[in-house]
């Protein structure tokens, strides 16, 4: 199926549809923006043949369970292929730890165990 309207609004190629005048908005919009209850119609072509569906849409159940505010945002920031992630104290002690396991030779073992906070 090719969706070619949402409530008699033609669908860009671009997944965008102009709601007022030159205002460009995403196909979303209009499914999001209604209240739960009301009924959304799609212009389609299924094998060539056009076709008007108007159906109730819900939201989908997620596959994880998710609670507000917890497990819900990311804790990491990726920006320019950098990832920036905050900075833990199981983050300072591995570069510690890394190097002791290695045996690093001509490393001053009281350097290891100086406290990394002034």
């Amino acid at each position: 199926d090719v969706i070619t309207h949402i409530d008699g609004l033609p669908m860009a190629n671009d997944y965008t549809v102009r709601l007022r005048g030159d205002e460009l908005v995403y196909a979303d919009f209009l499914i999001t923006r209604k209240r739960a209850g009301e009924e959304t119609r799609f212009d389609i072509l299924r094998q060539r043949k056009r076709m008007s569906i108007t159906t109730t849409l819900k939201p989908l159940v997620p596959t994880l369970p998710r609670n507000h505010g917890y497990d819900c945002e990311p804790d990491w920031l990726l920006i320019g292929g950098l990832l920036f992630v905050p900075l833990t104290c199981p983050l300072l002690d591995e570069p510690r730890k890394a190097l002791q396991d290695a045996g690093y030779f001509g490393l001053d073992t009281s350097v290891m165990n100086a406290p990394l906070f002034f």
